[in-house]
């Protein structure tokens, strides 16, 4: 005697998968615009927060040209290990 299944729970079955594998966050690039000043302590402090310069011939260039200034930055934000890597796309001086 041979038995057919019905398609119903199967269906159910793939879609409880494809839902729970969906829900996992998927890390990705998010372009985020910050206006923020560029103090002396290798830092850009914005509003909201205040954002670390790394400690490289880029970074320390960024903070003696622009210290005191107020800078408009695009940057993409990479998660790496827990770890927020700001990676900067543009910036400009903006007027106080």
């Amino acid at each position: 005697m041979n038995r057919k299944t019905a398609p119903a729970p199967l269906i159910a079955l793939v879609s409880f998968i494809v839902l729970f594998i969906g829900s996992f966050p998927i890390p990705a690039f998010d372009v985020v615009t910050i206006f923020g000043e560029v103090s002396d302590a290798n830092q850009i402090i914005s509003d909201r927060e205040i954002y670390e310069v790394d400690d490289t011939p880029q970074g320390n260039g960024l903070v003696k040209i622009y210290i005191s200034k107020r800078l408009k930055v695009i940057e993409k934000i990479i998660i790496e290990g827990g770890m927020r890597i700001f990676d900067v796309t543009a910036l400009e001086v903006v007027e106080k």
